[in-house]
């Protein structure tokens, strides 16, 4: 048997994924390089580099297990002689025609209360949070090109790579303006609408899921393109207070899905502890389960990291661990969620800006 039109166009998008991923590596990296100053501290470069590193070696991991799950999972479906007839290459483009990978991956990772306790924590980081805090870095060359990165490969390395660019680039001209900044409609829609995506993806039937999922990745790249940008000031909250309403968002969503959890457990006392085993096992229930889980994981010690080590040229941290910062942080991610924790301090951080500055003037 030979190959068809339709085994060819899958093959061809298969591949392509593989070209983007490699061309938005480099496309970031040497625009980092291009542009990058010495660092006054240069361990912070070697930090974040090596958490891209792990992070992409971890999730990468499992998503290769995933691939080879699908594929295993497709040919038990079929018949011995099927399977011998057929060269590697025509099984291969016989399983992407006739196996919807992306979908197949999502429904894996949304489909119990206890997949999507996990798989909504990333979700919300990236509709709400990230996407602000990308759109707040102008120093940053295609910016647009991370969120992308994040979407193919995964947040924690387009996390961790953000902050090499912010460690190494030099500052921007209107830092003065960024703690009073007000963010444009063409930033606070996409991000209202993905975060309704993130909401309505459990109530989602076999038929509006994958338009659902799909919206919610359009969405997240319109505020980062080099569009024309019109902020109606009555329309345009400051940055920090829009931080603000997507932690208030985000922990409205956490409270039911944590709620709509425990009903499906029937847990009825100390839900910390009841909850702990339950959803470790789901971690590794399913290889595109654990790729996202792990994800979430790398993405809040990439925060952690930020907190500690984000400054380019100052010598204090963001956090102070003396007085806590560090493990207030780590004990509000891991009880409230990573999509709730990143909007609170991205905004702290903004509202601490604009306090000092106002009392150097």
């Amino acid at each position: 048997m030979n190959l068809t039109i339709e085994h060819i166009v899958a093959l061809s998008i298969f591949s392509s994924y593989f070209l983007l991923i490699f061309g938005l590596f480099y496309l970031i990296v040497s625009s980092i390089r291009k542009y990058s100053t010495s660092p006054a501290y240069p361990g912070r470069v070697w930090l974040f580099n090596a958490l891209t590193v792990v992070s992409f070696g971890h999730t990468w991991f499992w998503m290769f297990k995933y691939m080879l799950w699908s594929f295993s999972n497709f040919e038990s479906k079929q018949t011995l002689a099927e399977i011998t007839q057929k060269g590697p290459l025509l099984r291969v483009a016989n399983w992407l025609t006739k196996t919807g990978l992306f979908e197949e991956a999502w429904l894996a990772v949304c489909k119990s209360p206890l997949n999507w306790w996990w798989s909504e924590q990333l979700c919300l980081f990236t509709t709400g949070a990230f996407t602000v805090f990308l759109f707040m870095q102008q120093r940053v060359p295609h910016i647009w090109a991370y969120m992308l990165l994040g979407q193919v490969v995964a947040i924690s390395v387009a996390w961790s790579l953000l902050n090499v660019a912010l460690v190494v680039l030099p500052p921007s001209s209107h830092a003065s303006e960024r703690p009073t900044l007000r963010l444009p409609l063409l930033v606070t829609v996409p991000v209202v609408l993905s975060l309704l995506t993130v909401s309505l993806s459990p109530y989602t039937s076999t038929s509006t899921f994958l338009p659902n999922l799909l919206i919610m990745h359009a969405l997240l790249i319109i505020p980062l393109l080099p569009l024309p940008q019109f902020a109606v000031r009555s329309l345009s909250p400051r940055a920090s207070s829009f931080y603000t309403l997507i932690a208030l968002l985000s922990i409205t969503l956490r409270i039911r899905t944590t709620a709509k959890l425990l009903s499906f457990l029937r847990i009825t006392s100390s839900p910390f502890f009841s909850l702990s085993y339950p959803t470790w096992k789901t971690l590794h229930s399913h290889p595109a389960q654990a790729s996202i889980g792990w994800d979430i994981v790398w993405t809040c010690v990439v925060l952690f990291g930020w907190g500690l080590f984000g400054h380019r040229d100052q010598e204090e941290t963001r956090w102070k661990i003396a007085d806590g910062g560090l493990s207030r942080c780590v004990l509000a991610t891991v009880v409230a969620s990573l999509g709730v924790v990143a909007p609170m301090e991205f905004g702290r951080e903004m509202r601490e800006d604009a306090e000092t500055r106002s009392k150097m003037e």
